[in-house]
């Protein structure tokens, strides 16, 4: 599903591989820590 979508985004909005990779792993990094709890 990620994969997809991040394909998605740079085909439609041209974002760069590593800027979404560092959305990715702060959104990831967020519901390991709402799972933590």
């Amino acid at each position: 599903f990620l994969d997809t979508t991040r394909a998605m985004l740079k085909e439609r909005f041209g974002i760069g591989h590593a800027t979404l990779q560092v959305e990715l792993s702060g959104a990831e990094a967020g519901d390991a820590e709402a799972r933590g709890c």
